[in-house]
């Protein structure tokens, strides 16, 4: 059905682009149709996926999942898909490896050890992309709402998202 393709497109789109690809479909459509024609866009967004949170949230791990399995940022493929991700992992990647270093000393110790390291690792990276993604997708969602964008809002959203991305 309509309602659940555009749902699940906008949830790919939102995970590729870090939420930028549905304010840029807004600024085409009002450079297009018109003003009244983009809060249309908006509002039926909005509503389809309070009707339907569920298929744009699949949609969102499709995204993804796509840009992880497209070969991350090394690769073209991964350039080409990942969007977002693909920056977003290369702010992650130096926070990664600064506490690997930071852990040297523990990772020394064992297999024990290396795996602490390891998951302090992750959980540095985790926090840098999760903080950073969530900062760019409440810009976005602001902008796509014209609501004013505030420092606390970007703040908070990233201090959420370093949370989130610590502990996955």
């Amino acid at each position: 059905d309509v309602c659940s393709s555009d749902l699940f497109r906008s949830g790919v789109s939102d995970s590729l682009t870090g939420g930028l690809g549905a304010l840029a479909e807004k600024g085409i459509i009002g450079a297009v149709s018109g003003d009244e024609a983009a809060r249309r866009f908006v509002q039926r967004e909005d509503d389809l996926g309070e009707a339907h949170p569920y298929y744009k949230g699949a949609g969102q791990v499709a995204g993804f999942a796509a840009g992880a399995l497209a070969g991350g940022s090394t690769s073209l493929g991964g350039k080409a898909a990942g969007g977002a991700l693909s920056a977003v992992s290369a702010l992650g990647a130096p926070a990664e490896a600064m506490a690997a270093k930071a852990l040297g000393g523990l990772a020394a110790k064992g297999a024990i050890g290396r795996a602490a390291a390891t998951a302090a690792g992750m959980a540095a990276r985790g926090a840098v992309e999760g903080g950073v993604l969530s900062a760019v997708q409440e810009a976005a969602n602001d902008g796509l709402h014209d609501t004013p964008i505030t420092g606390e809002k970007i703040y908070g959203a990233a201090g959420h998202g370093v949370l989130s991305g610590l502990v996955l």
